[in-house]
Formats: C-alpha cells, structure tokens, sequence
C-alpha cells in the first residue's frame, strides 16, 4: 500500500493565516529577524513574545487581542498585528493599540518622563490602506505647519503593504511580500 504525503501546512495556511503568523512570531529569533527587518536601525536584543495577549485595564473598557506583542530588553513594546482584509477604522485601531501598549508602560512615582518606553505599531497588509502604492508607510507625530519638525516621543504605526509598488523596503522585506502573495522568494536568511 502506498503511503500518503503529508501535506505541507506552511503551503496550505501561508504565513498571512491568523494561526501560521502567531506561530511563527512567537518564536524570539523569527521574531527578531522580522522587526530588524523593519526597524534596522535599532538594536533589538532580549525578546518577551506573546501571542493573542489580551488589552483591557478594567471591566468597562474594550478589550482588544493583539496578535504579536513584544517587549525588547530596553523596554521598547511592539504589536505586530498581520489584517488581511481592509476595515473600517484602521488608522483609529492602530492607536487604540498603541496607547493601550503606553497605558502598560506606566512610570512610578520619581520616575522621569524620558523614561517611558518606545512603541512601534506595525500592521502587515495585503492590501494598500492609502491607495497610494507605497510598500511601507510610517507615521510619526509631525507639526502641520512644518513637515519636519517632529514630535520625539519614540512611538510610530507602521502599515507594511505587500502589494505596495514605490518605496524601498529590506530584501528580506521583499521575499515577506512574495511569501505573502504566494510567490518566489530569494530563500535568504530571513525567509529560510
């Protein structure tokens, strides 16, 4: 008798399913290689990694379910939310998440306010949530009146749009795309 092949799960879920994505984010070392892929820049040493952590401070308040949330060993919180389809209401979504991230970030008493800890929101997208085509867009706390001057309170929300065309992203950002779009990836590093 012939034995059947096992099916490949990674194939059949891909990466964009809600369970395929925990499981491979609550690994620290995948989930490293993924915020250093979209933070180079930042030194992110000594992950904390849960999945599905519920936010609520009290019985009155909404509660949200964060996908991926981390915390590095210099305080910095991260949710990494993967929303595969558009929905109303995601710019106001992505701060709910954020202060709620702040709110567990508290100071104590004597502690000064340069001591609360950096937030990054990062929502992967398979669609484009600005219609302009950028593969990534990154919001800070800017002045209206002039661009460039920005606030310094180390939080952001990023939105990562795999059908995204203008821009630069990493290589291993680019193969995170493919791999979401079902395509070919170059199988670097970060991909294997």
């Amino acid at each position: 008798m012939k034995e059947k092949k096992k099916p490949d799960v990674a194939k059949l879920l891909g990466i964009t399913d809600d369970l395929m994505f925990q499981n491979v984010m609550k690994d620290p070392i995948n989930c490293r290689m993924f915020l250093h892929e979209v933070l180079p820049d930042l030194d992110i040493q000594g992950l904390t990694v849960r999945t599905q952590e519920r936010i609520a401070f009290n019985k009155e308040e909404k509660f949200s379910v964060l996908d991926v949330l981390i915390k590095d060993s210099k305080g910095r919180r991260y949710d990494i939310e993967m929303q595969v389809a558009p929905q109303k209401d995601l710019d106001k979504r992505a701060r709910y998440y954020m202060y709620k991230m702040m709110e567990a970030g508290f100071l104590h008493q004597g502690d000064g306010y340069g001591e609360l800890a950096a937030v990054y929101v990062i929502f992967v997208l398979p669609f484009d949530p600005k219609g302009k085509g950028l593969k990534r867009y990154s919001f800070t706390y800017s002045a209206r009146e002039d661009k460039s001057v920005e606030l310094n309170d180390e939080s952001e929300i990023i939105y990562l749009n795999s059908k995204g065309k203008k821009g630069d992203v990493s290589q291993g950002l680019e193969d995170f795309y493919s791999l979401m779009e079902g395509k070919s990836t170059t199988n670097g590093k970060f991909i294997k």
